[in-house]
């Protein structure tokens, strides 16, 4: 049951066709292209025209060696007209191009089945045969691929170019499983380390990506790696000048420390085998090296953010943050953090470091502390003998070491930072720092507040001691790093309300002028990327203010200035930015209201929640089609290929926002939104993958599969929306049973792959729902998935009420719901043991009837289908169905004593002569 796409011209769509032709025929294959596509979009997606299109441009897009293009049009064809020949042929043309030759051989041997004498056909499988030989025997000589490649790298007399060659075969070796464990088996290790050096970069960067692939998940062989190597010599190449070397050799450890404390993925056999020490001992021995090393002052900035990358990429582990904890990790993590900061007589912090450092020494504090365990004593005690020390003390670098380190642990575990905000003389301190006239002092003490203050607990405290500080240093002061701090401080203790009316900090309007002051920090260009990052911060926690959402929505300098920061490298900015988008969407989570306890607040004088009317559904809508306008999916989709969960979520969140309104949906796809909500769907947190399967059965719902996920897309998307069908919101399921429903009237691989990704005992299950769209939603998706063998044998064999409940559905009143129980009956009818299920259901040639007279032409054809199926199966359930006026309805047909549509009087004409046939009627009966 296809969704509605609008309106259709067969004649348009024929005319475009014969004109592509006479392109085609003359070469152009652009102009043909662009005439095919014109015919598809006028024609019906479910006709044979519209699969001659699609098998035409395929042809195309051969011409002009666009493989995927081609692939994708020949299944949208086969997708209509099933195992067609031409359409198979195009296919299996395109995907051997795109280096698919299974695939391609089995669509070569799917056409000659169907039509075993095509000539083409079978030269291709013949070609397609000797391909995939040949391919075999490359695999099986890995062996010698592996043995070739370290003899002409080790060769003294082969020239640099080759050794380079030599080096990328081996790592693109080595990240297959089979090559990594014949590099392994044949001495690889020893033998790379044995020419690697860090003189030559471009040579090592290789050599070290295959160390890194060798030990993947297997802890024998990340054991040889780390002793052949040596934790000394790591150190040394993350030491190194280069950054690319440093970071792969960071890789190395990372993967090393996984498979340690993971799973192996394949059984170790015979010389693959190595002797383990105790694999904690491993971790132990990395991390100590990791933590020692990320603290001298003779390390890159690069070296020293890829170490605190492994420690971010690990500490997700509750081993490895035990061994973190036992190397007081904490500390050492807190020590590079205070040592980046700039000391105070203005020259550089005592380590080097990228601006990006801090934020990752962040999201590692961060991370160890969620998952340290409940008892996190340890973890706050070292943060408190580093922290707190340091600021009570005269020594100013010492008083900026420990503002610094106060801000990473604010940002990265906000309860653990806000609650040494609030120890003794900390806050104080920290004020006193701000005011003081050392800039670095100032700088380091207004960063740390800028972090807290977005926590309603410590915006207390400030507004009682630190708001008049801010607003002095915003004002009076001549540096716009510390002025911008100070400002970002101020615009989150205004936005401590969450958007309640009722509970504003600040006297309205204050947002507003916050947000212009942040607003001239994001648009100017005279202003540095880390200071336009700061007011990006402060307008995204402005912008749960209805009036400055409103404003920013139609502010197009300051969207473009918004987008244009979100594509920087520094992703800390992304999910301010998400943030922000969220807010002018309304997208966040909402209060359920509750009038009756609302009065009794409003009645007792309590705050009472209160949205501002900027935050109607009107203006929401408004400001949704301002930034669809302004090129929000694209930025959106530039944006989606990073890798924080949260900030997946929140751009999951706005694609959703914008997919609610059904006339964003063909944007959305155009400019690829639907693509990349695909992974989001598969891999985030758990909310963000239901709100992005959402977004994607909204889309799947109004617009055609085949071009809202083409090709592959449309197989991969069905994982999402059946894990959408367990989802507690009704709206949810209902919307992924429509999006299912579509796509399983696509074709039997899609209704396949429904089945594989076990979701067709779910969409059974919400056919037992009270509520009629859900059953109706539910039972309509059963109808299409009953064209798959599998499903049809399952309620044809079934021993259960299953044939049942489709009868009792067919004489329901909700005309959807009987339309689609009566529709997968007339098809399970073709089985004689459906037939004998039916009839014994006391009421089913009652409901039989009711279908067959209802002005409904759909269900009067499925009631007159039913009643034609059971007559021809045999005189006793014959004359049940005659019984009680049937034969009069049949007459009545026949005889055009009542009007019915022309598939009714065929189907009635049928069975009257069934009946006969049964000798239950004279033939002058049907005369």
């Amino acid at each position: 049951m296809a969704a509605a796409t609008g309106e259709f011209s067969m004649e348009d769509a024929l005319r475009h066709k014969e004109e592509g032709n006479g392109h085609f025929s003359g070469g152009k294959y652009s102009e043909a292209i662009t005439s095919y596509s014109s015919g598809i979009k006028c024609c019906p997606p479910t006709v044979d025209l519209c699969a001659i299109l699609y098998r035409n441009r395929a042809a195309c897009y051969l011409k002009k060696e666009l493989w995927k293009n081609a692939a994708s049009d020949a299944t949208a064809a086969l997708a209509i007209t099933p195992n067609e020949s031409k359409a198979l042929f195009r296919r299996a043309q395109a995907l051997e191009k795109l280096g698919s030759l299974p695939e391609a051989f089995k669509d070569i041997k799917m056409l000659l089945h169907v039509d075993p004498k095509n000539k083409a056909g079978m030269e291709l499988a013949s070609h397609l045969r000797n391909l995939l030989s040949a391919k075999v025997q490359v695999r099986e000589s890995t062996e010698g691929a592996v043995s070739e490649s370290f003899l002409e790298l080790c060769k003294p007399d082969s020239d640099r170019a080759t050794k380079l060659q030599m080096a990328k075969n081996i790592a693109i070796l080595a990240a297959q499983e089979g090559g990594a464990a014949k590099i392994f088996q044949n001495g690889g290790v020893p033998r790379i380390m044995s020419i690697l050096s860090e003189d030559d970069t471009e040579i090592a960067q290789p050599l070290l990506r295959a160390l890194a692939a060798i030990c993947e998940k297997h802890k024998a062989r990340a054991a040889a790696v780390i002793h052949e190597v040596s934790l000394e010599r790591f150190k040394k190449l993350i030491s190194c000048a280069s950054g690319k070397l440093a970071v792969t050799a960071a890789y190395i450890l990372h993967q090393a420390i996984e498979a340690f404390t993971g799973t192996d993925k394949v059984e170790h056999k015979g010389s693959d085998t190595a002797v383990v020490t105790p694999a904690m001992q491993e971790v132990s021995a990395i991390l100590r090296m990791a933590f020692d090393t990320m603290q001298s002052p003779d390390l890159t900035a690069e070296g020293r953010n890829s170490l605190v990358d492994v420690v971010v990429q690990v500490a997700g582990l509750p081993a490895v943050n035990k061994v973190i904890m036992g190397l007081e990790g904490i500390t050492s993590l807190l020590s590079v953090g205070a040592g980046c900061a700039e000391l105070s007589d203005g020259k550089p912090g005592l380590l080097t470091s990228s601006p990006a450092l801090r934020m990752h020494i962040a999201v590692a504090l961060g991370n160890i502390y969620d998952n340290v365990g409940k008892d996190k004593t340890q973890f706050k005690k070292e943060c408190a003998l580093f922290i707190c020390p340091k600021l009570v003390v005269s020594d100013l670098d010492k008083k900026i070491q420990g503002a610094t380190a106060l801000s990473a642990v604010v940002q990265g575990c906000s309860d653990l930072g806000n609650d040494m905000l609030g120890r003794e003389n900390v806050l104080p301190n920290l004020l006193k720092m701000a005011q003081s006239e050392n800039l670095a002092c100032q700088l380091a003490a207004t960063e740390s507040l800028a972090h807290a203050a977005g926590d309603k607990s410590r915006c207390t405290a400030l507004l009682g001691e630190g708001v008049e500080a801010l607003k002095a240093l915003f004002k009076d002061s001549t540096d716009d790093r510390v002025r911008i701090r100070a400002l970002v401080a101020l615009c989150k203790m205004a936005s401590t309300h969450g958007g309640n009316v009722n509970a504003r900090t600040f006297v309205e309007g204050a947002g507003r002028r916050l947000s212009k002051q942040c607003r001239s920090f994001l648009v100017s260009d005279d202003q540095d990327f880390q200071n336009r990052k700061w007011a990006a911060e402060g307008m995204a926690f402005l912008s749960l203010d209805a009036e400055v959402k409103e404003d920013l929505a139609k502010d197009k300098p300051a969207l473009e200035a918004l987008f244009d920061l979100a594509k920087h490298e520094d992703k800390s900015l992304l999910y301010g930015v998400s943030t922000a988008l969220v807010n002018m969407t309304n997208s966040y989570d909402k209060p359920k209201k509750n009038e009756e306890l609302e009065k009794l607040g409003e009645f007792a004088g309590e705050n009472v929640p209160k949205e501002h009317v900027l935050d109607d559904e009107d203006f929401v809508t408004g400001r949704i089609d301002t930034l669809v306008e302004a090129g929000v999916v694209p930025t959106i989709v530039q944006l989606s290929n990073q890798t924080s969960h949260s900030s997946r979520e929140q751009l999951s969140r706005v694609l959703l926002a914008l997919a609610s309104d059904q006339k964003h949906r063909g944007v959305i796809v155009q400019q690829g939104g639907a693509k990349v909500l695909i992974p989001m769907a598969l891999e985030g947190t758990a909310k963000g993958m239901n709100i992005a399967a959402q977004a994607l059965a909204k889309i799947g719902i109004t617009t055609n599969p085949q071009l809202a996920f083409p090709g592959q897309r449309s197989l991969e998307v069905i994982r999402p929306l059946v894990r959408l069908l367990r989802a507690e919101e009704g709206l949810q399921q209902f919307e992924s049973l429509m999006a299912l429903t579509n796509l399983a009237g696509m074709g039997d691989d899609h209704r396949k792959r429904i089945l594989r990704e076990k979701g067709f005992s779910w969409i059974e299950n919400l056919m037992f729902e009270d509520h009629e769209m859900l059953r109706r939603a539910a039972t309509e998706c059963v109808c299409n998935m009953i064209y798959n063998e599998e499903v049809f044998e399952i309620y044809a064999a079934d021993q259960g009420d299953k044939v049942k409940l489709l009868v009792l559905l067919s004489g329901e009143e909700d005309p959807g719901l009987a339309r689609a129980a009566s529709g997968a009956l007339a098809v399970l009818a073709n089985d004689e043991r459906v037939i004998t299920k039916m009839m014994t259901v006391k009421s089913t040639v009652e409901i039989i009837h009711q279908l067959v007279v209802s002005d409904n032409p759909e269900l009067s054809v499925r009631g007159m289908s039913l009643m034609y199926s059971l007559i021809e199966h045999g005189k006793e359930s014959a004359e049940k169905v005659i019984e009680n006026n049937g034969l009069e309805m049949l007459l009545a047909v026949v005889q055009k004593v009542v009007p019915s549509i022309p598939d009714v009087y065929k189907i009635a004409t049928e069975a009257i002569k069934a009946l006969q046939k049964h000798g239950l009627i004279e033939a002058s009966k049907r005369e």
